[in-house]
């Protein structure tokens, strides 16, 4: 039924209202009284637009929808996008601190619960997941995705696919989505946003492609070009990313849409001539919409007339997007119940929701014993200008109404104070930051890159309430104008003025709890020598200060895991991941000419999969059920673990393998699987994995997937440092 009916509708259509449904437009759109300009109301009815970016607010879609299928020639509904990356109005935490929970399950849920929020509200498809590979700890776009591993990024790009679609996306509840950015963008030269990717192609097709098969596999609606380019070629008009590896190799068939305004960009890359030229690229290289810009209806025609595009190729461009049109049942249903739209924000479950994932997000990395703090009397000195801001709180990521989502965050003071009372809690901001473009700027210029400073009367202000406490939480790491979009760093060092009032707040001999809240790794050494427990959290969202007061008095067990590498300088940036090629000369403390730098120890201040918790874990023991399989074989590993500690926790069980001998050069290990569970104090869990032995292949030099026989070591960890291990033979 919808193909006849989208292919009989395709017949009437003219190019300027084909061109209409392959253009996505954004901006501003709306008079002061929030009515739609005219410009844009003549458009729609038109059929010169057939989506819309960043726009909200049931009642003003419902006009633009009534404008597109009562007034326009056709009645082609639009369908709404928006940058919905981790909630709408329940603000889940970003994506980086939920993959530190490593339950993929988790984040299936906060998708669903963020796409019924979305629905109600007239969005029809959130520009997510990402599902970059992020292994360089400067990128400040790191924060949307799952961190450093391949396999993490698999299953959360399955997962939050599965979320967000919810049983279908002509569901009341569900929404589309989209997997980007197509492809490698994480992987850009110095961790620099927008900036060029060079890379082989068995890097490729190990490392970055596997995430968006996994969505692709999930049944992932479109896929989001990169601003960037891959090897010489603009990600938007890249024919091999595009048609070659995404359409033939991949078997997408879905939609493929530019990000904002990236197809503007490949003239800047040098790449294009003109407007006619960018879009003959565009279309002949497989990019169905157009985000952002209308180069498609200003060129296109001229470049059919000159026969360097086909009315084919545009009309299969229109099909698709017609066929995502009818699958989302906008045709039989357009609006949006106004009356019902607020009723679906932040209902109960959903909040509470979003408090158990951000306490399921937090990593424990120090404690010598202050935590948990279960006596309810005692003195608190909440220290630091992030502990009391709620837009940190909510994150760099929060795109749709942001005011309101901001009314009802819960802040890390507040949540202090509400579980020891507000009589026993003291707070002092003690620094201050930048919240402003043009002064960030105006402050580099007078070579100040940090954009935190504080000076000695807030700095007095926080002694004098640190002095009255018994134990201060200092809140530390990067406000929301340091991370995100645009927001690379050269040094992810904490900030200087933090680290000073942490010595000043160190002499006084007190108690020190160090929250760093952040949107990528910082640079701990400093801080971890002057704490006596370190919380590493990105913003958790909505609930954080309620979330962050559950792991300090006790009431939850941290359980969360490292998903990306901390480094112990940012000169190790890009090439400080766990899963990395071995060397002909590994580094090796005892011996000089290995690969190693000079003036720091080679490995990580924290590596990926490491957290800590108020019990402790022991491995016992790891057998598999035989020692040598076949190809097609499933090896059984059963992985002992005893909670050796004082109290129940929950613990992430690692698995790892190891090719020790290989036709290409291969990690050194790579996270094979990986299961969280709670083990009570005293008892012992034996935690048994199916790992197929294809999933121990890889792609060679021709592009090829293979598994290839000979050892494996397989090993069992509390994370990517140690471990107790097997080895297997593939026959």
């Amino acid at each position: 039924m919808s193909d006849k009916f989208i292919k009989g509708l395709l017949k009437k259509m003219t190019l300027e209202e084909k061109l209409g449904q392959l253009t996505q437009r954004g901006g501003s759109i709306y008079t002061p009284e929030l009515k739609i300009n005219e410009e844009i109301h003549n458009q729609i009815k038109s059929g010169y637009i057939g989506t819309f970016l960043s726009v909200c607010g049931p009642e003003n879609l419902n006009e633009m929808q009534r404008v597109a299928v009562e007034e326009s020639r056709l009645g082609i509904p639009l369908f709404f996008g928006h940058d919905i990356i981790h909630g709408y109005r329940t603000i889940f935490p970003v994506p980086a601190g939920e993959a530190c929970s490593f339950e993929p399950e988790l984040a299936k849920r906060t998708a669903a619960a963020a796409a019924a929020e979305m629905r109600a509200n007239g969005i029809h498809i959130t520009w997510a997941p990402m599902v970059d590979v992020s292994r360089d700890q400067r990128w400040g776009r790191g924060l949307e995705g799952a961190g450093e591993d391949v396999h993490v990024n698999n299953v959360f790009s399955k997962a939050r696919v599965e979320g967000f679609r919810n049983n279908g996306i002509d569901k009341p509840d569900s929404v589309a989505c989209c997997a980007k950015h197509f492809v490698a963008y994480g992987a850009v030269e110095g961790g620099r946003d927008y900036n060029g990717v060079d890379m082989s192609d068995i890097r490729l097709y190990n490392t970055y492609l596997p995430p968006f098969k996994a969505a692709i596999e999930a049944g992932v609606d479109f896929v989001m070009t990169g601003f960037h380019e891959f090897n010489g070629v603009p990600c938007t008009v890249n024919r091999r990313l595009l048609k070659d590896i995404l359409r033939d190799e991949l078997l997408f068939n879905g939609v493929v849409i530019s990000d904002s305004a990236s197809l503007y960009f490949v003239a800047p890359h040098g790449y294009a001539a003109d407007d006619e030229d960018l879009c003959t690229q565009a279309m002949n290289n497989g990019l169905d919409i157009e985000m952002s810009t209308q180069i498609y209806h200003h060129a296109m025609k001229s470049a059919l007339e000159k026969g360097r595009v086909t009315m084919d190729s545009i009309d299969e461009a229109v099909l698709r997007v017609l066929k995502f049109k009818y699958d989302l049942g906008l045709f039989d249903n357009p609006y949006v119940d106004c009356s019902a739209a607020r009723d679906a924000l932040l209902k109960p479950e959903t909040v509470e929701l979003c408090r158990d994932a951000a306490r399921r997000s937090m990593v424990l990395l120090e404690n010598n014993g202050i935590l948990p703090i279960k006596d309810k009397n005692i003195r608190i000195a909440v220290i630091g200008k992030i502990a009391n801001d709620k837009r940190v709180s909510l994150g760099s990521w929060v795109a749709a109404e942001a005011d309101k989502a901001a009314e009802h965050a819960v802040t890390v003071l507040n949540g202090i104070s509400d579980e020891y009372g507000c009589k026993n809690v003291s707070y002092a901001g003690a620094y201050d930051y930048i919240d402003n473009n043009q002064q960030q700027i105006e402050m580099m210029k007078n070579g100040n890159y940090d954009f935190v400073f504080t000076d000695e009367k807030l700095i007095n202000d926080a002694l004098d309430t640190a002095k009255e406490a018994d134990v201060v939480i200092f809140t530390a790491g990067e406000p929301n104008m340091m991370n995100g979009e645009a927001k690379s760093r050269s040094d992810i060092s904490v900030p200087r003025a933090q680290l000073e009032i942490l010595r000043r707040l160190k002499s006084l001999g007190k108690r020190i709890i160090t929250l760093v809240v952040a949107g990528r790794p910082l640079i701990l050494r400093e801080v971890s020598e002057l704490s006596d427990a370190v919380i590493f959290t990105y913003s958790l969202g909505s609930q954080m200060g309620n979330a962050v007061a559950d792991v300090i008095s006790g009431r939850y067990n941290p359980g969360g895991r490292l998903a990306v590498t901390i480094p112990r300088t940012t000169g190790q940036c890009g090439t400080m991941y766990y899963a990395h090629n071995n060397t002909g000369q590994p580094a090796d403390d005892n011996v000089w000419f290995t690969s190693k730098y000079i003036d720091v120890l080679n490995g990580p201040q924290y590596c990926f999969g490491y957290g800590l918790s108020y019990t402790e874990f022991e491995y016992e023991n790891i057998t598999t059920d035989a020692s040598e399989y076949k190809a097609d074989g499933v090896i059984s590993v059963d992985v002992a673990v005893r909670n050796v500690g004082d109290c129940d926790g929950e613990e992430v069980v690692q698995v790892y393998v190891r090719d020790t001998v290989a036709s290409v050069v291969r990690p050194v290990k790579e996270l094979k699987a990986f299961k969280k569970l709670m083990i009570k104090k005293g008892e012992r869990a034996v935690i048994n994995f199916k790992i197929p032995v294809n999933d121990l292949g890889f792609y060679n030099s021709d592009n090829r997937y293979i598994v290839e026989p000979g050892e494996f070591i397989i090993t069992a960890a509390h994370d990517s440092s140690g471990g107790i291990s097997r080895a297997v033979y593939v026959v």
